[in-house]
């Protein structure tokens, strides 16, 4: 048994259901139990530690940890087992000093922003290659999100958010396109509301839209004259919805794929004129603005935005779904408190004689 210097250990099942290698797990800290909270003894969550079964460490990454309300926001990277997989959750040691860490989005992750780790209106990323922030643009709100807090768009407000252009937005390297992933949470606010992902203007790069509409997926070769594009069903406005984009990148159309919660979607291939591959540009990467004139704006809630240089596997995308559906509390269990301290352990053994 390993950490001994620590007070407390609880296990945490994951009922996953296929193998895969390096993905995210997500616990929300308030299922933890008053157990939990009443052993803590960093304030900021720096006394919490996430290990595998045989206790190696994984760094983690904390949002919003609050040892008075009970809530906080816990991810980290693992492999996961078709046949279930589990971690221990360490607590409970006065001069820890535990950091969040960048090492959840280490596996290919260009963009990581939760909406609630922000400076001002602007969103913070957390993963080791995007720009670093997404700038609130107009002055978005933060509301209730679908894990913590997301950012309320209002067409009416133009409200968007923003980061500059980075090498990694891209599509294709200028000769061939390159396998990608754009994944977040929306709650369209009107069953016509579009909320959109966009890297280019007037019809240059690609956006992507997910509304009450229908979902679109773009990818424009030259100034809009010439592009694929697949178009998959609508979603009803009000209602949260986890949607993800991949694109292999070898296949033409067929390489474009939706998922809505978690589910591949049938999808409408359509081209225009002869695609090679995307065509690049210096323009901002703007979550819930496209640039072109007229400018369209997004109206929803959006949240856990995330942007990755592969295409993610139907069974992670439908592991993240689940693990982060946070209506749905049977993905994981919290088993009961064990004490790990070693003079703790000593006097228990001790009193049982």
């Amino acid at each position: 048994m390993g950490y001994l210097d620590y007070q407390y250990r609880q296990k945490i099942d994951f009922n996953t259901v296929a193998d895969l290698t390096d993905t995210v797990f997500y616990i929300d800290l308030s299922d933890m139990g008053s157990d939990f909270w009443s052993g803590i003894e960093k304030s900021d969550g720096s006394d919490v530690v996430i290990t595998t079964l045989a206790d190696v460490k994984i760094n983690r990454e904390i949002q919003e940890f609050d040892d008075v309300a009970e809530e906080g926001h816990l991810w980290f990277e693992g492999d996961a087992s078709a046949s279930g997989t589990s971690f221990y959750v360490y607590y409970g040691k006065s001069d820890a000093t535990e950091t969040n860490s960048t090492d959840p989005w280490a596996n290919d992750y260009a963009s990581s922003v939760h909406m609630n780790d922000r400076s001002g209106v602007t969103c913070l990323d957390s993963s080791p290659l995007g720009s670093g922030a997404f700038a609130g643009i107009n002055s978005p709100s933060y509301v209730a999100g679908r894990i913590g807090e997301g950012v309320d768009f209002v067409v009416a407000d133009d409200t968007y958010i923003e980061s500059s252009d980075h090498t990694v937005f891209h599509c294709s390297n200028g000769v061939t396109d390159l396998p990608r992933t754009w994944l977040w949470w929306v709650k369209p606010d009107l069953t016509a509301s579009r909320v959109m992902v966009a890297k280019g203007n007037s019809g240059a790069e690609y956006y992507l839209e997910a509304d009450g509409q229908y979902m679109q997926f773009f990818k424009y070769a030259a100034a809009g004259d010439k592009g694929i594009y697949i178009i998959g069903p609508s979603m009803v406005g009000g209602s949260w919805y986890h949607v993800a984009f991949t694109d292999d990148a070898a296949a033409g159309t067929d390489g474009m794929k939706f998922y809505i919660n978690g589910s591949l979607q049938s999808v409408d291939v359509q081209t225009s004129g002869s695609y090679t591959f995307c065509e690049q540009s210096n323009v901002d990467f703007t979550p819930g603005y496209y640039p072109p004139s007229p400018a369209i704006y997004s109206d929803g809630v959006f949240d856990e935005f995330r942007f990755l240089t592969r295409e993610m596997s139907v069974n992670e995308i439908t592991h993240i779904y689940g693990n982060e559906n946070t209506s749905v509390s049977s993905y994981y269990t919290v088993n009961s408190e064990e004490k790990v301290h070693l003079p703790d352990l000593i006097l228990s053994l001790w009193s049982a004689f």
